[in-house]
């Protein structure tokens, strides 16, 4: 997660490096583009990561269940 917090950083600091050295003033208007791309790959990145966090909670549980009903047999 570090990674993509410097990588925004950095885009952003060179975006912004870019805009105010005068070169590259049609680049900055780009930037809610990728403010809406990152929140988009956020969105999507924390939907994964949530369905597999409960998948494997699911498989821990299932093989708790499984164990207590071996036992009570």
């Amino acid at each position: 997660m570090n990674y993509y917090i410097m990588f925004g950083l950095a885009l952003v600091i060179g975006l912004l490096f870019i805009s105010v050295t005068g070169f590259g003033f049609n680049l900055f208007m780009f930037l809610p583009l990728i403010i809406y791309l990152f929140a988009i790959a956020f969105v999507v990145w924390f939907a994964v990561s949530f369905i597999n966090i409960q998948r494997k909670r699911n498989d821990l549980l299932a093989e708790i269940s499984n164990k207590l009903e071996r036992k009570d047999s």
